[in-house]
């Protein structure tokens, strides 16, 4: 089976990820924006706020018939050669 992703479904959230001088990037979940910590403000570049997320909607769909008989070969094969030891 073939996973293939057939759309995106936005989901509210609440997120804060904190981008640093040094370029990193760190979430937040605890963070009060009207009172910020101060140690955990320190270096701080910028603060982003999400406030959705996209949930990919997954269908699994049969591989080709091409795909299949490959699979199949390639299994048959690998169960002819057997290991001598």
């Amino acid at each position: 089976m073939d996973r293939k992703v057939v759309k995106l479904i936005a989901r509210r959230c609440k997120l804060f990820i904190i981008k640093y001088l040094d370029g990193t990037l760190t979430e937040a979940p605890d963070l009060n924006p009207n009172h910020p910590d101060r140690q955990l403000m320190q270096d701080v570049d910028t603060v982003y706020q999400v406030g959705k997320e996209l949930v990919p909607v997954v269908v699994l769909k049969p591989k080709s018939k091409e795909e299949r008989d490959h699979i199949v070969k390639t299994a048959s094969v690998t169960k002819g050669k057997k290991k001598v030891g």
